[in-house]
């Protein structure tokens, strides 16, 4: 009986010791030595992220960025002096087109004017002639010659015709064509909203100037201006252009900017926040930068229309 009891007594501690030693082989299978090189963990894939530029947001009084989407309105085949909500061919040879209908010439200095001339014109005999003298500015001015329109609609068409010579080149930022809006209905306070800018095509291409819009153009400081730009949004040198662009006012995020040069849409912006708080909307075409070749540069414009449907750059326009 004592031999028996020897013997299970050391069958039990044989068995315990086998359990032990298949647990520390199990272990030793799971737990790699830390000196082993095959135990490296492998370097975890670097986290792939996507580079976009971000455009600053517009105001505090938007609820989202100005979309930019791909819509077209359809331009009108014919058009009635009812469809017109004013005019400029400047016929007359002066602007009494712009003083009749509470236009009026915000600037004219020694460096900068305006002229009706019978030198260069679209239709008829007369245009106007938007001159600026860049040469003798001191640091950080501007020279500035623009026609400016107001108390406008609440949704309408801007048109017109404007000629480049083909010698211009512009040397930094250039004004000609903007929308301006005040929070007191002081034009002296009024704050650029929406602008359309010229400069060197990047193609190389010097007979023609690249068109960009601009939201806020005046505000470098404060994540406010937003650019949109089109490599189709061209303005070729020495001939007549036909711009012609659509505006909704909206002192919120409601607004619509749209452009087409000569019939072909370039830029179309919804979502958009176009006047200040008074809803008062200034548009006016220009010639306005700090730096542009020759000294003087002139520019024409002629048949300006703000109509209720948009034109086409062959239909006639009646005379009211």
């Amino acid at each position: 009986m004592k031999n028996f009891r020897q013997k299970a007594v050391i069958g039990i501690i044989l068995g315990v010791l086998l359990m032990i030693s298949a647990c520390q082989h199990e272990q030793n299978i799971i737990e790699t030595p830390e000196n082993d090189s095959s135990s490296e963990k492998p370097t975890a894939e670097p986290e792939i992220t996507q580079s976009k530029t971000q455009k600053p947001a517009p105001t505090c009084t938007c609820t989202e960025e100005p979309t930019a989407v791909e819509t077209s309105i359809p331009a009108s085949g014919t058009i009635s002096s009812d469809d017109i909500y004013w005019q400029a061919g400047f016929e007359t040879g002066n602007l009494k087109e712009y003083e009749d209908a509470q236009g009026e010439f915000l600037r004219q200095s020694q460096y900068g004017s305006y002229e009706i001339t019978t030198r260069n014109a679209k239709a008829g005999a007369f245009s106007a002639a938007l001159t600026i003298d860049t040469s003798q500015l001191s640091q950080g001015r501007s020279a500035a010659a623009y026609l400016a329109y107001y108390d406008n609609p609440m949704e309408a068409y801007y048109s017109g015709w404007i000629f480049i010579p083909e010698e211009v080149e512009p040397q930094s930022w250039w004004n000609i064509w903007q929308w301006k809006s005040t929070y007191n209905g002081n034009s002296d306070d009024s704050l650029p909203m929406w602008s359309l800018d010229l400069g060197d095509n990047g193609g190389g291409n010097a007979d023609t100037l690249e068109m960009s819009l601009v939201y806020r153009p005046d505000d470098d400081i404060g994540d406010v201006k937003v650019w949109y730009d089109d490599p189709q949004a061209v303005i070729p040198k020495g001939e007549w252009v036909h711009i012609s662009t659509y505006y909704v006012k909206s002192a919120g995020s409601d607004g619509v900017v749209g452009v087409w040069i000569n019939g072909e849409q370039v830029f179309f912006v919804e979502n958009a926040h176009t006047v200040l708080s008074d809803n008062t909307l200034y548009w006016s075409v220009n010639n306005y930068t700090d730096n542009i070749s020759p000294s003087p540069t002139t520019i024409y414009f002629d048949e300006l229309v703000i109509s209720k449907i948009r034109i086409e750059p062959g239909i006639d326009i009646p005379r009211n």
